[in-house]
């Protein structure tokens, strides 16, 4: 078997080696990796050079790459490194790039076996060389990893059989009809929005589903949630985290919206580059709050529902999950015989992550046009895209109706009487155990926030804050 670090050398030997020709091997490289799956001290600083030259519209070529990686540039080996590289595969009898995309998927399995290795070697003592080994030849790599890292779970939390004597069961009911009777609350995740807490909404050990049509604020409403429950963490000096998956954007543009939503400050000042000096100050003092509060992402684009089991478990054994978002599920990049499959495979998946972990999943889901000759009429939970799987598995389903952002689309819709045609709406259709309904909150599209009507003018996430500090 060919040695991890050689399989990474071919890799960056082969993108040097065709930095600009038609078959834009850089460019598909770059999307595919993560820097994370580069090992040693050398690789992850080279190849996050190539990503920044991609990105820029820079050749990826060894000279560029230099002039990118600036101060990082002898922590990569020198330029002489660089340009051993681009001769590497030729040395291993590589004259060409026809196995780019096995190599690319060698390096990924590597560097995920390397990740779960960094834990699993904790416990037991196993030469990563080994464990790599036996991943790369198992009969389906990627199944392989997503599995042993549940086991992995389960040896760490103590779990020895997944049968247990129901008296267990009726211990923690017990326990917690005690902890009602104090007034504490054990079916809730506080995320300082009321409207939703009512329905136990999020909850912990639960499968949740935002759907709605594309520009509903959907991705934005889980932020909500997610904002909501990291401040209740941090206040409360709890050991948890918040994790969201954004595969549709990437982190910094994520960073924007959630500070802009809780500044108060348009989005659109920033890219046009007319923002005020009080404006900026208002952001950065709420980036620094938002810097200290527990909350991971990760905006791979390329990831499996597979991998996301990896990821979100070998993160929970850091530090407890408490609440994940996956926005959205259509682009997990899962293979299957067919649409329905693929997004059935990807909901099991999550729904497995929120039964190991304990924590509370959010899946976004895109439905399908339910606009018809320009009028708008709301599609159920079984109106998901491609599969009604979300909606069979939820343990909550909500479907998000912004009348605001509808009539910004030209979109006719009927409102019933005791509905307000400027609110948004989050229309509760499945809720297990607990009662259905429909909650209205603000919506303010300058800065895309929602506001529980339930709460003060001005109050965001518990901050009591006056319209005019804003």
């Amino acid at each position: 078997m060919i040695l991890p670090t050689e399989i990474e050398k071919l890799v960056l030997g082969t993108m040097f080696a065709h930095p600009n020709g038609t078959e834009n091997l850089p460019q598909r490289v770059v999307h595919e990796l993560d820097t994370s799956r580069f090992d040693g001290p050398a690789h992850p600083h080279i190849f996050s050079a190539i990503k920044r030259c991609v990105y820029k519209k820079v050749v990826p070529n060894t000279a560029n790459v230099a002039i990118e990686l600036k101060g990082d540039l002898d922590k990569a080996g020198g330029i002489e490194y660089l340009e051993s590289l681009t001769k590497f595969p030729s040395t291993i009898g590589v004259n060409d790039s026809q196995g780019i995309g096995d190599w690319v998927r060698e390096v990924d399995l590597l560097g995920r076996a390397r990740l779960i290795h960094s834990i699993l070697n904790k416990k037991v003592g196993i030469p990563l060389e080994d464990f790599q080994k036996r991943v790369l030849e198992s009969d389906d790599p990627e199944a392989y990893l997503s599995q042993l890292t549940l086991e992995i779970n389960r040896y760490v939390s103590g779990t020895k059989s997944d049968y247990q004597p129901f008296s267990v069961a009726v211990e923690k009911f017990e326990q917690n009809i005690q902890a009602s009777l104090r007034g504490e609350v054990t079916e809730i995740i506080p995320c300082g929005i009321p409207n939703l807490e009512k329905y136990c909404i999020p909850r912990p050990r639960s499968f949740g589903v935002i759907s709605g049509l594309s520009g509903q604020g959907k991705t934005q409403f889980g932020i909500y949630m997610a904002i909501g429950t990291a401040i209740d963490l941090y206040n409360r000096g709890e050991n948890g985290q918040v994790a969201i998956n954004t595969l549709e954007q990437q982190g910094d543009r994520l960073a924007m919206r959630v500070a802009c939503m809780m500044s108060g400050v348009n989005s659109l000042s920033i890219a046009q580059g007319k923002i005020t000096r009080q404006e900026a100050d208002r952001l950065f003092e709420k980036c620094a709050f938002i810097k200290s509060l527990p909350i991971v992402y990760n905006d791979d684009p390329t990831i499996t529902s597979s991998q996301f089991v990896t990821h979100a478990i070998c993160e929970h054994l850091k530090k407890p999950r408490v609440l994940g978002i996956s926005d959205y599920v259509e682009l997990f990049k899962d293979k299957a015989e067919s649409e329905e499959l693929r997004i059935s495979q990807a909901t099991r998946n999550i729904r497995t992550v929120c039964w190991e972990t304990g924590s509370q999943e959010i899946m976004i889901v895109q439905v399908n046009d339910t606009a018809v000759n320009s009028s708008y009429k709301v599609g159920g939970m079984f109106a998901s895209r491609y599969s009604r799987a979300p909606a069979h598995a939820a343990d909550w389903f909500i479907e998000l109706v912004n009348y605001p952002q509808l009539a910004k689309a030209q979109l006719k819709a009927t409102i019933p009487d005791k509905r307000n045609g400027e609110m948004a709406y989050a229309l509760i259709e499945k809720n297990k155990d607990y009662p259905i309904g429909e909650e209205a909150f603000e919506w303010t599209a300058e800065y895309t926030l929602f506001r529980d009507t339930s709460l003060p003018v001005g109050r965001i996430y518990r901050e009591a804050k006056k319209e005019d500090d804003f």
